[in-house]
């Protein structure tokens, strides 16, 4: 039986994955839509070096290593606490 915590990690890790999905196939169709580059808020906030897909993306990508580390280890420490 795994702890709670351990479960919460794990769904914080699923979470993280799924939100990672959602902004590459938001990124996907937005590149299938072809939108005119310009100075308006929607390329300047979706475009490839934009708030969304230039910072939260990469940090999302860089949140799923240590969260997988931590996971792991508090796997390990609830099994062998039993």
């Amino acid at each position: 039986m795994m702890s709670r915590f351990v479960r919460k990690v794990g769904w914080f890790l699923i979470g993280d994955l799924v939100f990672i999905a959602c902004l590459i196939g938001l990124g996907l169709a937005l590149s299938a839509m072809k939108i005119q580059r310009g100075n308006n808020f929607a390329t300047d906030m979706l475009g490839p070096h934009g708030l969304v897909f230039g910072v939260v993306l990469p940090l999302a990508l860089f949140l799923v290593v240590p969260t997988a580390i931590v996971l792991v280890v508090a796997w390990l420490v609830s099994l062998l606490r039993k």
